[in-house]
């Protein structure tokens, strides 16, 4: 832990995050625990355009954002998405395209291969 004054929520997610992580050697959970371990205004910001060009890009993979999605652009087509927060709008676009939009919180019970997953900063 860097920092004193993170939340006290978002401190045992980061040390819940790295446990799994090493414990599964999945190199993914550490790396989300690190860029989480971080002030609040250097946390990743992306927008739901970002997540809909990566989509098309790479179909079947699941994203990640270490910080906060946010409701600028538009999203055709259903995504996966973890996130440590979302923007109301945002949760609301990805949802209306059919997509999936869930916190860190529900990754640690998720069974993910590494091969699927893809951090979007």
């Amino acid at each position: 832990m860097k920092h004193g004054l993170l939340d006290t929520n978002v401190k045992s997610l980061i040390i819940s995050l790295r446990r799994k992580g090493r414990a599964e050697k999945k190199d993914y959970l550490v790396a989300l625990s690190d860029m989480l371990d971080c002030s609040r205004r250097k946390r990743t910001k992306v927008n739901v355009f970002k997540l809909d060009v990566f989509g098309r890009r790479h179909k079947d993979k699941i994203f990640l954002v270490p910080g906060t999605v946010l409701g600028y652009g538009v999203l055709d087509l259903p995504v996966n998405v973890y996130a440590f927060k979302y923007s109301d709008s945002a949760k609301e676009k990805i949802v209306k395209s059919k997509g999936i939009a869930k916190e860190f919180s529900d990754l640690l019970k998720d069974k993910i291969e590494s091969k699927d997953v893809m951090i979007v900063k």
